[in-house]
């Protein structure tokens, strides 16, 4: 269990991440936060994420984004979960299309 001094250090770094109101400012934030690995093995889960949801096959996630079979499973385990955060976003960048749109419109994908 998470002390009150760590509880409290995530939710400001959370509240952080929720006062970015612009895709360049969430570039210069990780870039500032986070190496270059880092960040990537963020992008790899999300897009294996995203690809899970378009109901793409393991075989076909693993060879498109060179992740590992176990990397696959562990992040479908997480998105069946209850209350799974990473579904929420996904359901509603999907329902919303806002995200892709953005991206697309500033040469990002």
């Amino acid at each position: 269990m998470k002390t009150d001094k760590e509880r409290a250090n995530r939710d400001q770094f959370f509240e952080a991440l929720i006062s970015l109101q612009s895709i360049d400012e969430c570039y210069d934030f990780f870039e500032d936060i986070a190496t270059g690995k880092e960040l990537e093995a963020f992008i790899q889960r999300y897009q294996v994420a995203r690809r899970l949801m378009n109901g793409d096959t393991y075989e076909t996630i693993e060879h498109e984004t060179n992740a590992r079979s176990s990397m696959v499973s562990r992040i479908k385990r997480c998105m069946n979960r209850e209350g799974s955060g990473l579904r929420a976003v996904l359901v509603r960048e999907m329902s919303s299309g806002a995200v892709t749109e953005q991206a697309a419109q500033r040469g990002r994908s």
